[in-house]
């Protein structure tokens, strides 16, 4: 048995043969076989890093394929559309699409400048200031305000009519 003060040491010696110095300097046998580790001397791997090439019996293709692959440090990649997270950012995160609308409800929206999803509240408070810009009591007995005036009241009166029949769900 070792005793806790007993190191073992192992030395390795230089992969040239011939050299008999301690070999402290690791590099790949070749790019083919990047986990066969060989043990140089400082002399030694000088040589080999200068004539190493990794890519001398690479085809041009197969140089474009690592240097792509480098750029992402060789970890898979695919477009935003695809891979494993796709479904999940496509899924709406607000609320549920509503089916589509009548066309009038549309144009109702569209006058009072509301975009669906919009809530009764918002509803009534849109139409509350349009009216009160609209009155003719306060603007005065203009015939263009008191066209839209109207035209407000009809488009209110439409969304109330289809959120009415929306919320008792008839």
């Amino acid at each position: 048995m070792n005793s806790p003060d007993t190191k073992t040491t192992t030395t390795r010696n230089c992969h040239c043969k011939g050299c008999v110095k301690e070999g402290t300097y690791r590099a790949p046998q070749s790019p083919k076989e990047l986990d066969v580790i060989l043990w140089f001397c400082l002399e030694h791997i000088r040589e080999h890093n200068a004539r190493w090439n990794y890519l001398d019996s690479a085809t041009p293709q197969e140089i474009e394929k690592t240097i792509r692959q480098a750029t992402v440090w060789e970890r898979p990649t695919w477009p935003f559309s695809k891979g494993p997270l796709a479904a999940k950012r496509t899924q709406r995160t607000g609320p549920p699409a509503s089916p589509a609308l009548p066309e009038k409800v549309r144009k109702a929206l569209h006058f009072l400048a509301l975009r669906e999803p919009v809530s009764w509240e918002a509803i009534k408070a849109r139409y509350r200031a349009l009216a009160k810009r609209y009155h003719p009591d306060t603007n005065g007995s203009g015939s263009s305000d008191i066209a839209k005036f109207h035209a407000v009241q009809e488009a209110f009166g439409t969304l109330k009519n289809y959120y009415a029949k929306k919320r008792t769900g008839a």
